[in-house]
């Protein structure tokens, strides 16, 4: 089971729809609860501008070294933002695994906590994912709920159809 990508009950359904250049960006939204997750990881804090670049080089930083301790990952990759992005990001690059990795340079070893969490998956194009961040805010601030400083996007499916899904922990 995909821990990070759990499908839970959904205790409420609201679609959202957005045009979002030439994509329409579709995003479903419900409440969960979302089990711990152990997770090989770089902790990177960089300026809005050098997101790609950093976070490439993390990601292929980490599956080069899982490959060389012999580890798969138990799910899809994802990022963990210690609080909403600004003109800088501070967060964890991360791939889910059953069992501490042997610790190496960057990478490290650490745990997404349990959480209740409000929780969507977009359908589109990465461009589109700060409008689908406005758009599952506004449905989160509609059901009257607070959040934490943190937030999570899960990495579910990559390619010319791409589907992220967004995690709000709820205090």
């Amino acid at each position: 089971a995909r821990a990070v990508a759990g499908q839970g009950c959904r205790h409420q359904d609201h679609h959202l729809d957005r045009a979002v250049g030439s994509i329409r960006a579709t995003v479903t939204a419900w409440i969960d609860q979302s089990p711990p997750q152990l997770a090989a990881v770089i902790h990177l804090v960089v300026p809005a501008y050098r997101i790609q670049m950093e976070m490439q080089a993390a990601i292929q930083e980490i599956r080069g070294l899982l490959a060389s301790q012999g580890v798969k990952p138990c799910g899809p990759w994802f990022t963990h933002h210690f609080r909403t992005p600004t003109d800088t990001f501070d967060f964890e690059v991360c791939f889910p695994v059953t069992q501490p990795i042997v610790a190496s340079g960057r990478v490290q070893n650490s745990e997404l906590a349990e959480a209740k969490v409000a929780r969507t998956e977009y359908r589109g194009d990465y461009s589109g994912l700060g409008a689908a961040w406005g758009q599952f805010m506004t449905w989160i601030a509609e059901q009257g709920l607070q959040t934490r400083d943190d937030l999570w996007e899960v990495y579910l499916q990559e390619g010319p159809e791409p589907v992220t899904q967004l995690n709000r922990p709820l205090l």
